[in-house]
């Protein structure tokens, strides 16, 4: 991994093996990155893709193997009730046939390699647990 600062924002390159969202995580915690957007483009493999189902309240999570471009990665970063790092993403991605498929990123290794733009927000977002939808949704009240 490499990045570099550029004035509030940051530009970070993942590189072939990272997987995605572990390596955003920890690079984030070691920032102190608390509250954040981000985006970004690359390649992907090995990518598990998840679709929620609000009646069921669960993730229906599938595998795709193959090599993919990343079209698009539009995410954030957030603190969890324990003070943990969370980074969550949705994703696009796009195969040799031309062929498209998108949902939460649940895991992915680089292909070759994800460019992607973090823009610190200042203070803190934190996620509490929602009752009426089963997720860990932001809580925005002032603190």
């Amino acid at each position: 991994m490499e990045w570099r600062q550029m004035g509030e924002t940051y530009t970070v390159r993942l590189e072939r093996g990272d997987e995605v969202i572990g390596s955003l995580t920890e690079w984030a915690k070691g920032r102190g990155i608390t509250a954040a957007s981000m985006v970004g483009i690359g390649a992907l493999e090995q990518v598990e893709l998840g679709y929620y189902e609000l009646p069921t309240r669960t993730y229906h999570r599938h595998t795709f193997p193959e090599d993919y471009e990343l079209l698009n990665l539009t995410g954030n970063v957030s603190l969890l009730e324990d003070g943990e790092t969370f980074v969550h993403a949705h994703v696009t991605i796009g195969g040799s046939d031309y062929s498209t498929k998108g949902g939460h990123l649940f895991s992915a290794l680089v292909a070759v390699t994800v460019e992607v733009v973090v823009t610190p927000l200042p203070g803190q977002i934190r996620r509490a647990f929602d009752e009426a939808c089963g997720l860990k949704l932001w809580t925005l009240a002032a603190e």
